[in-house]
């Protein structure tokens, strides 16, 4: 379930945060949201003068939006939840969040580049953020799954592997260690990217036994004021990944959403100063995510994501393991639609015509075809409304209707 939450500041004097006055405060913030779109650009935004009613008294606050989880773009309706703090109380160690831990936002420079932290724990599996996992189809996840756990694997334990079969540390082996810690997700928007990234980590945690952290990654610095001090933010991003590690011993996933806008290709760059910034800044990753494996030997994974993978620099491309995020298939969309419906009694007969109705559209003379994203949001979810708005069921009807009227992703582009 989606959550957003909010720093208050009282306008006038100091209320305590009590049951009675977050009821109030929440309710006040709903009506301002309801209805609309929001996602991690929304983060940092701020509102002023919003009237409450505290003990029978007109009272005002402020309030700035601190996290939305999950860090992607979605529409605020009643299920959404909202959760409060006063700026004393938000020091606090640790936030929990249904089955997880958000953990703090780090402080100074660095809250400017992690919008966003979240420690699965294997002893309390956050049922939303597996259900996002699970709904994820035709795509290669647990082969990702696989390569993550393993680069997350102790050197020790392969090493111990390879001396029980082979009474000796393998050449091979030596030399797949060395390869950086990096995983490069490419593909058009909508493709499921972001979902993954930021639900595997429940998996993860399920299958290691152990916490996992992940931290997502805002990466639109360049042109907000942050040119030239965006390479020294990195590099203490993981000098403070490094501190972390040592500290809990526990895998730490380093998600990088949009990666092209700070990663990109230093070929294309010019002698300006902003290409010579961006330089410095995928100099300062590569040199980071390098020694994260080198001495160390810390359990962290640095995924990047990108829908123009052209424009990612090829030295970071070189050290990663990359996975390219393709349109769904017939038979990836037959999947998608049984997960999506299950519950409406659709027989298979509505399923294949919803996977014939959603085939590839030919547009301008090109044949374009539907995401995961354009299935789920914009035809399942638009068909969902119509039926809530109508108080009936959900038709086929309604659903193959929505497949005629949408889109595909990319046509307009």
């Amino acid at each position: 379930m989606s959550s957003l939450f909010w720093i208050i500041c009282w306008d006038y004097g100091f209320f305590p945060i009590t049951s009675t006055t977050e009821e109030a405060i929440i309710e006040a913030l709903r009506k301002q949201f309801i209805g609309q779109k929001i996602g991690i650009s929304d983060i940092g935004r701020y509102l002023e003068k919003i009237p409450v009613i505290i003990g029978g008294a007109k009272q005002s606050f402020s309030a700035h939006l601190e996290r939305v989880d999950p860090p992607t773009t979605f529409t605020v309706d009643t299920h959404t939840i909202f959760r409060v703090s006063s700026e004393k109380d938000f020091n606090k160690p640790s936030l929990v969040q249904g089955d997880s831990i958000l953990e703090p936002l780090p402080t100074a420079e660095l809250d400017e580049l992690v919008t966003f932290q979240i420690t699965f724990n294997p002893q309390k599996l956050d049922f939303y953020y597996m259900e996002i996992y699970k709904s994820l189809v035709g795509i290669p996840k647990e082969e990702i799954l696989l390569e993550v756990i393993s680069l997350l694997t102790p050197f020790e334990k392969k090493e111990k592997w390879s001396q029980q079969y082979y009474q000796t540390v393998l050449p091979a082996l030596l030399t797949t260690a060395s390869k950086a810690p990096v995983i490069v997700f490419g593909g058009d928007p909508g493709t499921g990217k972001t979902a993954l990234a930021t639900s595997m980590g429940v998996a993860l945690a399920q299958k290691l036994g152990e916490k996992v952290h992940f931290k997502h990654l805002g990466l639109m610095m360049r042109g907000m004021g942050y040119q030239g001090r965006a390479s020294s933010m990195i590099v203490k991003l993981f000098e403070q990944v490094k501190k972390d590690y040592i500290k809990h011993k526990e895998p730490i996933i380093l998600f990088f959403d949009e990666a092209e806008a700070i990663v990109g290709s230093r070929e294309q760059t010019d002698s300006s100063s902003g290409a010579q910034e961006n330089l410095a800044i995928v100099d300062s990753i590569i040199i980071g995510v390098d020694s994260l494996r080198k001495g160390l030997q810390a359990r962290v994974v640095a995924l990047f994501a990108t829908n123009l993978t052209k424009r990612i620099d090829p030295a970071l491309l070189r050290r990663s393991y990359y996975y390219q995020f393709k349109r769904p298939d017939e038979k990836a969309r037959q999947m998608l639609f049984e997960s999506s419906l299950q519950g409406m009694k659709f027989n298979k007969y509505d399923i294949d015509r919803l996977v014939e109705a959603t085939k590839p559209k030919t547009i301008d003379g090109k044949e374009i075809a539907f995401t995961p994203s354009d299935i789920v949001e914009l035809i399942i979810s638009r068909a969902l409304n119509e039926a809530i708005q109508a108080n009936q069921p959900v038709s086929v009807e309604s659903l193959l209707s929505f497949c005629q009227k949408t889109t595909p992703t990319g046509a307009l582009l």
